[in-house]
């Protein structure tokens, strides 16, 4: 969402208002086989709430469940006890802050790690869902999705690797073409020259030529390639394989990007492994396969133009075939169809890295405040601390020299009084109110469930 937790930047991008890397897992995902952490998923470094608003969730929905449906426990005075200890005024020299954390990521819905220790505690992944999902019921979900592959708009266009069974297709039509081996050459081009024209063209002698069928040189709107299996993307000498198809999207040339079209179950083989590490028991990868599938149908339900996620934090972290591994297709293989439902209709399935041992609620009823057993030690993103520079921090808000911070709200729940949701900024130049997210966001925290210290 988140990603590997801690392990990876899938423990996700901030979105606004959401904040973490997962997930809206997807908010805050972790990508604990390889990235952050040793081992981990890269989804779970930038975990950061993720995908709510950039999938173009309804501003209401958004305030609705990150402003609103959070209760908040105002502080008195100066704050709470605890704040009015650890956080003090500061003297007249300069400042920094030792923060004292729980958790990677937003902490709603399902801890990645938190299902890494229910799995070893014997719990099967039912058990695992049923805990994060409280209320949900098992239901199915199948189908194509198009995901929008994270490459760099260019002119130069969707470059592949030619291969035996390799396709062009015209999307509007359904029309298509086998495309020839030619001699010399081994890679073919969809270029976009206009809104509504397509160029196909082969590369040989380092130039880029027509297409020997005249009648495909030029596609009316969007093309795709597909092959026999998957098809070889080429982007500024990387090459990375995708399953299923890879066509063009954009509204110019200069922006078109690339769009890979391929089955649910599919698509699930590349987001499991970036998401939680394939080394982690099958109970776990099972619930995150469950998770990542539910967040995948909630979103294609929007029916978004031209894709529905995008492969970053931002939504679920996807690494196409390469991404993948046996015990994490096993996983998704085991879960069939399988996704969780509420009222009917597929739940905003969100995860992140680690809660810190207390999962936070919403205004939705299968996300409540309530503590989390499984989110122990075994994790090591339970707790943590870091030092921030007092500069920096005065520097992200103009602030001239930091003086004080003052907690001025918590959500009420867990230690310290819960998650920082406002806090107040004073410095000798002026002083600033800012969320507990945005205060995160920009200083790369790994949640708002802190404590801070003002140390000289």
């Amino acid at each position: 969402m988140p990603g590997l937790a801690a392990l990876y930047p899938s423990a996700r991008a901030y979105l606004v208002g959401w904040t973490d890397d997962r997930r809206p897992a997807s908010l805050d995902t972790a990508t604990p086989s390889t990235g952050k952490y040793a081992g981990m998923p890269a989804v779970h470094q930038l975990l950061a709430a993720r995908r709510w608003l950039h999938l173009g969730l309804a501003a209401g929905i958004a305030v609705s469940i990150v402003g609103t449906a959070l209760p908040a426990t105002a502080l008195p005075g100066t704050g709470s006890a605890a704040d009015r200890a650890d956080e003090r005024a500061a003297t007249a020299g300069r400042i920094d802050l030792r923060i004292e954390g729980r958790g990677y990521g937003h902490g709603r819905g399902m801890s990645q790690y938190g299902a890494q220790g229910a799995a070893l505690k014997g719990r099967s992944a039912r058990q695992i869902l049923d805990f994060y999902y409280p209320g949900t019921k098992v239901a199915r979900a199948g189908g194509q999705i198009r995901v929008l592959v994270s490459t760099p708009p260019a002119a130069r266009g969707l470059v592949v690797r030619h291969q035996r069974g390799l396709t062009v297709r015209r999307v509007a039509t359904g029309a298509r073409r086998q495309l020839p081996s030619l001699r010399g050459s081994n890679r073919w081009r969809l270029r976009w020259t206009s809104r509504s024209v397509t160029r196909l063209e082969f590369r040989r002698d380092g130039r880029w030529r027509p297409s020997p069928r005249k009648r495909w040189r030029s596609i009316g709107g969007p093309a795709q390639f597909a092959g026999g299996g998957p098809v070889e993307l080429i982007r500024k000498g990387n090459r990375s394989s995708y399953r299923g198809s890879l066509r063009t999207y954009g509204g110019r040339p200069a922006s078109m990007r690339v769009v890979n079209r391929l089955g649910l179950n599919a698509y699930l083989f590349g987001v499991v492994p970036r998401e939680s590490p394939s080394s982690w028991e099958p109970a776990a990868l099972r619930a995150q396969a469950v998770a990542a599938r539910t967040y995948a149908q909630y979103y294609r339900r929007q029916q978004r133009p031209g894709y529905d996620l995008c492969d970053t934090t931002l939504c679920q972290v996807y690494g196409g075939r390469d991404a993948e591994a046996r015990s994490t297709n096993r996983a998704v293989r085991a879960t069939k169809r399988g996704i969780r439902s509420y009222g009917g209709r597929p739940i905003i399935a969100q995860f992140s890295s680690s809660n810190g041992g207390q999962v936070v609620g919403s205004s939705l009823a299968y996300q409540r405040y309530k503590s989390d057993p499984w989110d122990d030690d075994v994790n090591p993103n339970r707790s943590w601390t870091t030092r921030l520079d007092g500069k920096r921090v005065a520097r992200q808000w103009n602030l001239g020299r930091l003086r004080h911070v003052r907690v001025l709200r918590r959500d009420g729940h867990g230690a310290w009084g819960g998650r920082v949701t406002k806090l107040r900024l004073v410095g000798t130049d002026r002083s600033v109110r800012v969320t507990g997210d945005t205060f995160r966001t920009r200083l790369g925290l790994k949640s708002t469930y802190i404590r801070i210290r003002e140390v000289s």
